[in-house]
């Protein structure tokens, strides 16, 4: 069995160095990760360690003024596989998911688990030119060389901005994806990412729909006029695998 450590609440913070040196009583958490882990605290620190190491961990995080919970991670929620949706709809009924078809269906809050949504990162291929020797076979055997530009695709982090709408029956978990290269109609406007006071407003009139422990800090930010970015996607589901977690557990945020 292997355990989690999870943070107590999401207003804690650690120096990449105390988290580097606390690192050093569990030989499973590599120095160099600690600067990804540090930037990814979002309710999870770190997990897949035997309970020895989780307990030693623990004992170094806290002398550096930092608590955590030990926590086995077969306890831990497992979040459903996402559904998409090409539009929804927003009202004090509900949220209405619009499919392909333009069919409707109004989903009522006694439905609603839980909302997470925000501006987050993900790590995409995207296309790039490189300049590229190119070698042509010439007369009598000779060879020319010349620089050429080429198409070529490297990783880099894009911005995306998310809703999900975590429900109490199927589908379990409806996403809206909105990125630089698509569209999200809402309301029956479409959205783009340069949309974004309207997109805190949509933010805002889900929200309005919860009670405030049940949506993520993406949507409370985002509501309070803050500029936040979730640095990854995995951050992102793991500040939702631990409010989920605290909720099941009935203990406060």
């Amino acid at each position: 069995m292997t355990y989690a450590l999870l943070q107590q609440s999401l207003d804690q913070t650690i120096s990449r160095s105390d988290l580097e040196e606390a690192s050093m009583v569990a030989p499973r958490v590599a120095r160099a990760d600690c600067a990804l882990l540090q930037r990814e605290l979002f309710g999870i620190v770190v997990g897949k360690l035997p309970h020895a190491e989780a307990s030693a961990l623990q004992a170094a995080l806290r002398a550096r003024n930092f608590s955590t919970d030990i926590v086995a991670e077969s306890a831990l929620p497992v979040l459903p596989v996402a559904r998409g949706a090409p539009a929804l709809k927003v009202s004090p009924a509900g949220v209405t998911v619009v499919d392909l078809y333009g069919r409707e269906q109004l989903l009522a809050p006694d439905q609603y688990v839980f909302a997470a949504a925000g501006r987050v990162k993900r790590l995409r291929n995207v296309p790039a030119r490189e300049m590229e020797w190119t070698v042509q076979p010439g007369p009598r055997g000779s060879v020319s060389r010349k620089v050429e530009m080429v198409k070529a695709s490297r990783l880099a982090d894009v911005l995306e901005f998310r809703i999900e709408l975590f429900l109490t029956g199927e589908p379990y978990r409806l996403q809206w994806v909105l990125d630089g290269e698509s569209t999200l109609r809402a309301d029956d406007v479409v959205l783009q990412l340069k949309h974004g006071v309207q997109l805190n407003h949509l933010l805002a009139r889900i929200a309005a729909l919860l009670p405030v422990e049940r949506v993520n800090q993406g949507i409370q930010r985002a509501i309070a006029g803050e500029e936040f970015v979730y640095p990854s996607v995995r951050a992102f589901e793991e500040e939702i695998i631990w409010r989920f977690y605290r909720l099941l557990a009935g203990t406060a945020f």
